[in-house]
């Protein structure tokens, strides 16, 4: 009997050995890891979407410079994600739209509902996201730690706060125990039981040393098999029946420029695992001389006679010619880290010695093993290699603990840039709060729910090649904003595509009626006088309506071009000086001043004879549809909607605009011209503008077309690439610098397949109507109607 006791308290002393720390401290929080180590733990704050309304990516890749840059040298740092299993019921009623809050149809609300409910289930979805900063320091003394940590409070405050609005809270010991016992019991709910001695949910650290007991004994799993069998995972707590297998893992392979939204696709792939980031600083001065002094060591310069000319050869000219002595491996990565070391100094930067790992648990084997897969496909999304801890499970496993210590030999020598690059606490989840359903991601099966006005950028851009399902892309786009906010939708299109559509949805189809060209709400040019912004426009509709680039080309063209942006110009000061205020009182004084401003006149008179109903708005519809027939119909009704929309936000209103077929816009340089203008101040405004290009290759074709196109690309903070053709597809990586990874996802794929782009997210999407939800009525709702195009 007394065998058997001496041999359960052998294991469980090993399982107390196995947690990688020597005592903690409850008053300070703090956990001595080693000899003279010590730790102090925060949790981070989830982002206010409110903050990102001024969103730079630079400004936050620079921000968390400040960040890891802000402690002193004998500070390291580790940043830990945690994803943990939330209750499904919880997280369902947390993403499907509550009917007494929607006014949109409720067969249409229910339909979403049922397509969110039935798809939660397919990849990791019920999962929340949390996020861990934990400092450590070496000190001779508890006390000297204590102080230390004291001192850099207001440093770690001060740098979360920086990032957006972050805000970082210390955690006492308990909560520090409480973090570390739900790692090893995932999904476990009785922490602090063992000294609860009341039953009251009060933990008395006190209660230990009556118990014979040490914290470790709170937070250790029930069993730890790592044996060399296992070889690639571990088990934990499987003598209590409900065993975790759990897989450790480091990173590789890094590309050399990382992608944003890296570090939150790496931790969607599991609903249970960790994410750790290990820093420690590096003298970078002293580590380039030593680098440096080794690559000396090892290299022979030796003279060769030049003898490529004659004048070389009568000049006796000699080369000087370094050559390793060894060439292996080793002395490759001491090279690299003598020109990484290099670069730090010359740009006076920081480097860390940095251990990155992952830990994914789960309760299946084959599950697990799935996740793996999912794992390493989402690294290779980015150009990036993930390798399993084979035999070094353990040491992964405590290597990945919020104790700021590793236990492995994998660290990476990287610079403060690129480790700004990889930060845990981007704004690709802010953005999906209270977001609505885009289809799910194509690599780990997650339910993709965005939210457009959390975004940086507002305005949209969806582009693909012929039948790839731009039209019905769009749509969603249409139906997700009706379900999602209060807000009056207008659809600008050339095609009946959408009239069935609106007729289902409850909206409105218009047929185009002329509006007043000459109105101004106040505000109309925002930041710019108001009448600067309705030159624009001006010149953009009368120019559309002489068919210039149908008439003449080159010179001629510019010439013609410039006499409209001279005579418009000069309209705009007589309508200043005159106080004309409306179209009407415009026409009348051209009528009175026969050949002033002839291009202007002629096109008043064209427009006259060719409209006689004015334009009224519908005053309930949410969803109308402008029909327009030419480029000078969708210039008139985007002026019109600018209008509406300056003069809606006065009355805390908001509008979305969808601009179908654009690309005749952008096939004239004035309606290009005034369409960036618009998009940039629609961003400002806080306007959602969503443009449908429908042939990229024929704009990217014509020099003056590619430059719009780009424009308009690149002033869009919401993009939805399709199936691309080749030229396309070069033309795009090259302007949105798009992963390589990410190029397969938009060659040759099936409709409704693709990847969405934001300035904070690469995310691949399926959101085919026939394979997701073949007998939905967003199948009858979002299907193409009619192949004619009316423009």
């Amino acid at each position: 009997m007394r065998k058997k006791k001496q041999k359960s308290l052998a294991i469980e002393e090993s399982l107390a050995r196995r947690i990688p720390y020597a005592c903690t401290y409850e008053e300070e929080g703090m956990i001595k890891v080693g000899a003279n180590r010590y730790t102090r733990m925060y949790r981070v704050s989830d982002m206010d979407p409110e903050q990102l309304s001024d969103f730079d990516a630079k400004i936050m890749h620079n921000r968390m410079e400040q960040l890891l840059n802000g402690f002193p040298e004998e500070i390291s740092m580790q940043f830990l994600v945690h994803n943990s299993l939330v209750d499904e019921e919880t997280y369902l009623a947390r993403i499907v739209l509550d009917p007494e809050k929607v006014e949109a149809d409720s067969a249409l609300t229910e339909e979403y509902d049922r397509i969110l409910i039935d798809h939660a289930s397919v990849g990791h979805n019920n999962v929340k996201k949390s996020v861990y900063f934990i400092l450590g320091c070496s000190a001779d003394l508890p006390e000297d730690a204590v102080l230390l940590f004291q001192r850099t409070e207001k440093a770690v405050q001060k740098h979360f706060k920086n990032l957006y609005g972050l805000s970082a809270q210390g955690l006492s010991l308990a909560e520090r125990l409480k973090v570390m016992y739900s790692i090893f019991h995932p999904g476990g709910t009785d922490f602090g039981r063992k000294i609860d001695l009341k039953g009251d949910g009060t933990l008395d650290f006190k209660n230990l040393k009556y118990m014979n007991m040490t914290t470790k004994d709170l937070i250790a799993p029930d069993s730890w098999n790592t044996s060399v069998k296992l070889l690639d995972h571990s088990i934990l707590n499987e003598k209590s029946g409900k065993p975790t297998y759990a897989r450790a893992f480091f990173l590789n392979v890094l590309p050399k420029d990382v992608s944003p939204s890296f570090v939150s696709d790496l931790t969607n792939v599991s609903s249970s695992m960790l994410f750790s980031m290990i820093y420690e600083p590096v003298d970078t001065k002293v580590a380039f001389e030593e680098s440096a002094e080794r690559v000396k060591k090892n290299t022979v310069i030796t003279r060769k006679a030049k003898r490529d000319t004659i004048a070389d050869r009568k000049n006796r000219v000699f080369l000087q010619m370094e050559e390793a002595k060894e060439s292996n491996e080793e002395t490759y990565y001491e090279k690299a880290a003598l020109s990484a070391f290099k670069d730090a100094v010359d740009h006076s930067q920081k480097t860390f010695l940095t251990t990155m790992t992952i830990v994914l648990f789960n309760e299946d084997l084959e599950a697990l093993d799935k996740d793996s897969a999912l794992l390493r496909l989402s690294a290779a999304k980015f150009s990036a290699a993930i390798n399993c801890l084979d035999m070094q499970q353990c040491e992964g496993l405590q290597s990945s603990l919020p104790l700021c210590t590793s236990r492995l030999d994998v660290m990476r020598m990287l610079d403060i840039s690129r480790l700004a690059d990889m930060s845990p606490v981007g704004v690709q989840d802010t953005i999906k709060q209270n977001g609505l359903y885009c289809g799910l991601n194509t690599i780990n099966d997650t339910l993709i729910l965005l939210n457009r006005k959390n975004n940086v950028n507002l305005n949209g851009f969806i582009t693909g090649t012929e039948h790839a399902g731009k039209t019905y892309q769009n749509k969603r786009e249409i139906v997700n904003a009706l379900l999602g906010s209060k807000d009056t939708l207008h659809v600008i299109t050339c095609t009946d595509e959408y009239d069935t559509f609106a007729k289902m949805l409850h909206g409105e189809v218009l047929p185009f009626a002329l509006p007043d060209l000459f109105a101004v709400e106040e505000g109309y040019g925002l930041i710019e006088d108001d009448m600067i912004f309705k030159s624009y426009f001006l010149e953009a509709v009368t120019t559309s309506l002489q068919h210039f680039e149908d008439s003449c080309q080159g010179a001629e063209l510019e010439e013609k071009s410039r006499e409209v942006e001279e005579e418009i110009n000069t309209l705009i000061g007589v309508i200043k000086a005159n106080r004309l205020t409306d179209g009407e009182a415009v026409l009348s004084y051209l009528n009175d001043h026969k050949g002033f401003c002839p291009y202007t006149a002629h096109a008043l008179t064209i427009l006259s004879e060719r409209y006689h109903a004015a334009l009224s708005m519908p005053d309930n519809a949410r969803l109308i549809v402008h029909c327009v027939h030419n480029v000078s119909e969708m210039l008139m009704i985007l002026d019109a909607l600018w209008n509406k929309a300056v003069s809606d936000k006065k009355k805390n209103r908001s509008n979305w605009i969808f601009i179908d077929h654009a690309d005749a816009l952008l096939q004239q340089n004035q309606a290009a011209d005034y369409l960036a203008k618009y998009q940039v101040n629609a961003s400002m405004m806080q306007t959602i503008l969503t443009i449908v290009v429908q042939n990229s290759a024929a704009l990217l074709a014509s020099p003056d077309s590619a430059v719009a196109y780009e424009t308009i690309l690149q002033g869009s903070g919401y993009i939805k690439l399709l199936s691309q053709g080749p030229k396309e597809r070069k033309r795009l990586s090259d302007v949105l610098n798009i992963p390589h990874a990410l190029i397969s996802y938009i060659t040759n794929v099936e409709p409704g397949k693709g990847v969405i782009l934001t300035p904070s997210s690469n995310i691949t999407f399926n959101d085919n109507c026939n394979e997701l939800y073949p007998d939905s009525i967003f199948k009858d709702l979002f299907i193409k109607e009619v192949e004619q195009i009316r423009i």
